[in-house]
């Protein structure tokens, strides 16, 4: 029997005893209801610019939250003078990708805006990494150089052995360490950390949560057709501004300049020789 069934129950029949036992499932269920929603506890943020070459250079400012299970990111592209104050403050028009990756699952949870705010669920494949063997600091920690694809694009990426958590910027990781920079092989997307907080905690800004925990989901797949509709729309757009006549060249993919350029469900399969 559920606590509201037990609880519609004693209701029919009150007298001193039920009132009692209807005050401990009350505050059972007030305790239960607090700790559900409760906002998760992230014991690192990681700090990163992203320097995008996709036509004009364009810096976006991100944020990692991490801890043992998951992590969350985001884009957050306006100065405050902390996170806290970030938190305080979020507003949905200076954010576009916001991801909580699930590690057990290799699942994540994406929150995107393009006409309309979107909610997927991406399985994404693991990435294959080959580890090298040229290091270098950054931020005071020694590094490793790593390659691997991911969706398209082969990334090089530098990853510290002595923070053994295996995430990274946007979805880049399962590597032994955490990923402090990264760039495709066309410098489109060049990640690089800009400051590490450790050892304390942090939770993801309350306008943000609440939002990711009442959204349902769709596929990622089903996303992808929407995004690609709206870059093809937007295109169509941008042709019918110039003049009738016209000859436009051979037009290359939309996903060309997008951080994913290709799926598994397409079958095609990256690997490093």
């Amino acid at each position: 029997m559920t606590v509201f069934k037990s609880l519609g129950c004693l209701l029919k029949q009150p007298n001193f005893y039920n009132m009692k036992v209807i005050k401990v499932i009350i505050l059972y269920f007030l305790l239960f209801t607090s700790f559900t929603y409760s906002q998760e506890k992230y014991k690192g943020l990681i700090e990163y610019s992203l320097i995008k070459n996709t036509g004009s250079e364009e810096v976006i400012k991100e944020y990692l939250l991490l801890n043992e299970t998951n992590s969350f990111y985001f884009t957050y592209n306006k100065n405050e003078d902390s996170f806290e104050k970030l938190s305080q403050n979020f507003e949905f028009k200076y954010s576009n990708n916001r991801l909580n990756f699930r590690n057990t699952n290799n699942e994540f949870f994406e929150l995107r805006t393009l006409k309309n705010l979107y909610y997927t669920i991406d399985k994404s494949p693991k990435i294959e990494w080959k580890i090298g063997k040229e290091k270098k600091e950054i931020l005071g920690y020694n590094c490793v150089k790593a390659e691997g694809f991911f969706r398209g694009r082969l990334y090089t990426v530098w990853f510290a052995p002595d923070i053994a958590l295996g995430y990274g910027p946007w979805k880049l990781n399962g590597l032994p360490g955490l990923i402090l920079e990264a760039v495709d092989n066309n410098n489109y997307f060049h990640y690089i950390a800009t400051r590490i907080s450790l050892n304390s905690e942090f939770a993801v800004p309350k306008v943000l949560q609440d939002k990711m925990s009442t959204e349902t989901p769709i596929t990622y797949k089903e996303f992808i057709r929407v995004e690609d509709d709206f870059f093809i729309d937007l295109r169509n757009k941008v042709k019918a501004t110039y003049p009738k006549g016209t000859i436009f060249k051979e037009e290359s993919s939309i996903r060309d300049l997008l951080k994913e350029t290709s799926f598994e469900w397409d079958g095609k399969k990256e690997k490093l020789k």
